[in-house]
């Protein structure tokens, strides 16, 4: 087989490598080189904007970008958490706080919180992120990196 079939065929393959790095941006044309935007959500097929605020002046959105080849060398994300944006995050993990294009802040009412770890003493890695709209309950095959639901629910 040429490598042109072999290219093409491996492209239809689902990529189960690591992600190496996380950045959040403003404008989603803004996405770093080596990054790409999650852009809609899995569930509803809709802008996975996670800044969700309109204003008659100007619109905020806040996308999240991943990588599976740029960050630190021989590491991977290995955890995700959503933590409440008063919360500080738990040891050994970062905080995206800004944005990657503008440096804004990255993040209003929520935040994400990432563990990298090395990627020879891990058995465990994110490989995917997905952005639900309604969903409650994470897919088969993904976790919920979300805050309890239930302590916010009135």
């Amino acid at each position: 087989m040429s490598n042109k079939i072999l290219n093409a065929f491996s492209r239809t393959l689902p990529d189960d490598r690591p992600i190496t790095a996380l950045q959040v941006v403003e404008s989603i044309d803004k996405c770093p080189a080596g990054f790409y935007p999650v852009s809609k959500t899995y569930d509803q097929d809709q802008d996975a904007d996670l800044w969700r605020e309109g204003s008659f002046i100007r619109k905020r959105t806040r996308y999240l970008c991943l990588s599976k080849t740029e960050g630190f060398p021989h590491l991977v994300v290995k955890e995700i958490v959503v933590i409440n944006e008063k919360s500080l995050p738990t040891e050994g993990f970062s905080l995206l706080s800004k944005t990657a294009d503008s440096e804004q802040k990255a993040w209003r009412k929520k935040q994400i919180t990432y563990r990298l770890a090395n990627r020879r003493f891990t058995t465990e890695a994110v490989t995917d992120i997905i952005i639900c709209s309604r969903l409650k309950k994470a897919p088969e095959g993904f976790e919920f990196a979300g805050y309890d639901l239930k302590q916010y629910i009135d």
